[in-house]
Order: C-alpha cells, then sequence, then structure tokens
C-alpha cells in the first residue's frame, strides 16, 4: 500500500512535528487567528491521539478502504439503497479492520438525522461482521485519530505550499466542530455499536 495505516500517524506526516503544530496552534499565523480556539481543540485532540496510537496497533488488522463516505459509493438507480460498488482505492492499506467503521461512522456526526443513520449503519455493517468489545471501544478513539490525521494532511499542504491559506482555513473549523459533536455523541455511539457490532 503507498499510504501508511492511520495509527501511524507521527510517520506519515514527517514535517509536523509536535513542535510545528504546538507553534501553529498556539501563536497562529495572521490567517489564522479567528481559528485560535479551534486550532486548540485540534491540537488537545492531537495530543491525546498520540497517546493512544500503541494500544490501536494491537486491534485486529486487515486491508481497508480507509476513505469510506458517500462520495466513494455507487447505487443503484433503481434501489438507491443497494450499493453497487466502491471507488477511489487511494488510501487503501493495511490498519485495524474497525477503522472501516468508524470512518463511516464519523461521516454521519452532525447530520441532522445522526442517530438514526449512525445505528442503521451499525446494524448493517454488523449484519457482516462483528467486532470484539476491545474494537468497540476503540471506536471514538479511531474518529478523532481520522480527524488529527486530516488535520496534519491539511496542515502540510499548506506549509509545503500546495494549497492556500483558504483550504486549510475551511479545514479547521469543520474538524474542531467534528471534535466537538464527537465529544457530545461519544456515549452513545458506542452504546449503538456495542448493539449492533458486537
Amino acid at each position: 500500500p503507498a499510504y501508511r495505516p492511520y495509527y501511524e500517524l507521527l510517520q506519515s506526516y514527517p514535517a509536523c512535528t509536535r513542535e510545528t503544530i504546538e507553534a501553529f496552534c498556539l501563536q497562529p499565523e495572521p490567517a489564522f487567528r479567528d481559528l485560535h480556539q479551534e486550532l486548540l481543540r485540534l491540537l488537545d485532540a492531537y495530543d491525546d491521539i498520540c497517546g493512544r496510537l500503541g494500544e490501536l496497533r494491537k486491534l485486529p488488522q486487515q486491508l481497508v478502504h480507509g476513505d469510506l463516505n458517500f462520495s466513494n459509493l455507487l447505487v443503484d438507480p433503481r434501489q438507491p439503497e443497494k450499493v453497487t460498488a466502491l471507488l477511489d482505492f487511494e488510501f487503501c492499506t493495511r490498519d485495524v479492520r474497525v477503522m472501516e467503521p468508524a470512518v463511516a461512522i464519523s461521516g454521519f456526526l452532525g447530520f441532522e438525522e445522526e442517530r438514526e443513520a449512525i445505528s442503521r449503519f451499525c446494524q448493517g455493517f454488523g449484519s457482516r461482521i462483528r467486532l470484539s468489545p476491545e474494537e468497540i471501544e476503540a471506536i471514538p478513539v479511531l474518529i478523532r485519530l481520522r480527524m488529527v490525521d486530516v488535520f496534519l494532511h491539511f496542515m502540510s499542504r499548506y506549509h509545503e505550499g500546495t494549497d492556500s491559506a483558504a483550504v486549510l482555513q475551511e479545514q479547521v473549523p469543520m474538524l474542531a466542530s467534528g471534535l466537538r459533536q464527537l465529544t457530545d455523541s461519544m456515549a452513545w455511539i458506542r452504546e449503538a455499536a456495542a448493539r449492533f457490532l458486537l
């Protein structure tokens, strides 16, 4: 695979050292000063995740798509509930298998019908695969990991000059909002996962 697993976060973005991230978040450049609180939330999530990477790598692994979301699914136009193909295997890698549902669940955070969507997803996923209690417990951690990974991805692109400040300015509030939503929803996400995925 061309990409490292999510739990190798510290090796995936060599330009984003702890010092670089801290400096960027604690003393934002002028273009990001209005996002100071959001950057602090992302820094806190980064620090939390870095302390959990070792335990994540011990979970069962398999090849995972790594970017399951609505834009990567094709459905049958006559039966829109039936997925006929998955696209964009660019991020496919060997990773913890529970990252697959964690990525999908993260995509539902903040939806108007968030609880119903996540419960229905877990029910469908659980009809095919059952997870261990350790994997269920790891789902919110992996959602945070993915959000931190996305932040570092766009931060790297900004520092390399690949993206303008506007791209990172758009990502930071969305990711910080997702982290807030995850905190509010964490307990019942674990309950839904335990109900349908164990």
